[in-house]
């Protein structure tokens, strides 16, 4: 169910959605962080979704801070463990 919502939404996904998501979860990201996040879940929605993670995160951790990288990093795992 919620591969399909995705798969028909991950289309309309913006650095501006991204940013008062990680917002409204405490998550603070500069701009150049966000859209790098942003790209990366659009690209790589399934994978993620599929919980391989591994690949995507490699390139997240070169591209943003440890803080931020470690904040994506819980967020994604939480939500994998009470969602998928």
């Amino acid at each position: 169910m919620y591969e399909r919502i995705i798969k028909n939404n991950i289309m309309y996904l913006n650095s501006s959605i991204t940013k008062n998501f990680l917002s409204k979860r405490q998550i603070e990201a500069s701009d150049e962080e966000i859209e790098v996040i942003t790209t990366l879940l659009k690209n790589n929605w399934q994978k993620l979704y599929n919980r391989d993670y591994q690949d995507t995160f490699k390139i997240l951790k070169e591209k943003v801070s440890p803080k931020t990288y470690n904040a994506i990093l819980t967020l994604y795992l939480d939500s994998v463990n009470k969602y998928l």
